[in-house]
């Protein structure tokens, strides 16, 4: 069972009774019910270790789902798993501007990349989806919306043609830790999905690329959709069957409400363009500065934090 495996990779108490993940909890929230000074093994907690605790106890309107069966985990890319400005994001967007050039004839400029931040002519793209950044960049030449509605599904269908060869990517595509704690999660029994802006086609060409292809194969992606709510609830149907027993992991403010508005638990990871004030002021469960040392957090927030967990005596 997936929460045994998982329960026995966390050190954690299981108590599965017949109610799948509602009866164990992780030693933070343990320590938490007998520390409420913010203190734990004798130092302060950081900012982000606060923002964690404080965020355990979830608001209504985005209380999980924990009566559902095997929990999962939903990655974005750019910015979460692979390297702000690298070889591959930049192939991606290269193959957007291509695609939007042959479409249309225009005279697209290049896409900057500055400090985990990507834009396009001034319009900060953080958290858009590949859909949204075309309408970006034709609305800023001033093509009117009816015609990029009829534009966008020849584009979005091109840019796979403009993409290099399937041969591995460079080694400073992947952020720290990564793969490790991919593989991780799956071991533990842990469903793995991706919820990225990309078009499909571009996301798992992204994958193979970087070696990921075995790990995450399916989820929600951007090929039509402007709005990330859209992209979440496609990408928890797609890896859980609807289900919302779930936390999605990403690097940018969009990420975190998404998830919320879902009905799922956020994590949000400060190795793309948002801070650790963003991430917590946009309501993440749990900041982290990248995946390297992730596991335990990401895996302590599948258990039920919505209701009194029940602890050993």
């Amino acid at each position: 069972m997936a929460g045994t495996r998982l329960a026995s990779a966390l050190g954690v108490d299981a108590l599965l009774d017949g109610e799948g993940w509602s009866g164990w909890v992780g030693p933070d929230l343990r320590a938490d019910a007998a520390l409420g000074d913010g203190l734990q093994s004798g130092r302060r907690m950081t900012m982000t270790e606060r923002g964690l605790r404080m965020r355990q106890r979830l608001p209504r309107n985005h209380q999980p789902d924990d009566s559902c069966g095997r929990p999962f985990v939903l990655f974005d890319l750019d910015g979460t798993l692979i390297r702000p400005g690298s070889s591959v994001q930049r192939a991606h967007m290269g193959a957007m501007a291509d695609a939007v050039r042959a479409a249309t004839g225009l005279p697209i400029l290049d896409f900057t990349y500055q400090r985990g931040h990507l834009s396009y002519a001034g319009v900060d793209l953080a958290g858009c989806t590949d859909a949204g950044t075309i309408r970006v960049m034709l609305r800023r030449h001033r093509v009117s919306d009816r015609d990029i509605d009829g534009l966008l599904p020849t584009i979005v269908a091109s840019m796979p043609g403009h993409l290099g060869p399937l041969e591995a990517g460079g080694p400073g595509d992947l952020l720290p830790g990564v793969r490790v704690m991919l593989a991780r999660l799956q071991e533990a029994g842990i469903a793995l999905g991706m919820c990225t802006g990309n078009a499909a086609p571009v996301a798992r060409w992204k994958m193979s690329r970087t070696n990921l292809a075995d790990l995450l194969i399916d989820g929600g992606f951007g090929d039509r959709a402007v709005d990330r709510d859209d992209i979440v609830v496609a990408a928890s149907d797609a890896v859980a069957g609807g289900c919302r027993c779930g936390v999605l992991i990403g690097d940018t403010v969009k990420d975190i409400t998404a998830a919320h508005r879902a009905g799922l638990r956020a994590v949000g990871v400060t190795t793309g363009p948002a801070t650790v004030s963003d991430l917590l002021a946009a309501g993440a469960d749990a900041v982290l500065d990248g995946l390297a040392d992730g596991f335990g957090r990401v895996a302590a927030l599948l258990a039920p934090v919505g209701r009194a967990a029940r602890v050993p005596a």
